[in-house]
């Protein structure tokens, strides 16, 4: 049986990240909604809601010192949060992919 169950979303959940220091799990959805879970109090609701994505997303990842958020969406862009303020509107907002933004990864 799970440990917790996230049960928050409007629509279904397409992608999912640890933060590296495993402080926080973001969870992307077709909702155009990420929302970040404090993993301190697992199986709670969301401690953040990030709103901002035109369409569903469908990718995240986190900078290895535990910074940003980078959210891929559909409608193309990709949206960097700042994890210092999160629940804030991306810090930053690139939009020239040429297609669906379905994997992201910091190197």
């Amino acid at each position: 049986a799970p440990a917790h169950t996230l049960d928050d979303a409007d629509n279904s959940v397409n992608s999912l990240a640890f933060s590296h220091d495993n402080k926080w799990l973001a969870a992307g959805g077709s909702d155009r909604k990420v929302r970040l879970y404090d993993m301190a109090t697992p199986g709670r609701a969301p401690a953040h809601t990030l709103y901002d994505a035109d369409n569903p997303v469908y990718s995240l990842a986190f900078s290895h010192d535990n910074k940003w958020l980078a959210a891929g969406s559909w409608d193309r862009k990709v949206r960097l949060y700042d994890m210092a303020t999160p629940g804030r509107l991306p810090a930053l907002t690139l939009d020239d992919a040429d297609n669906y933004v379905n994997s992201l990864a910091f190197s």
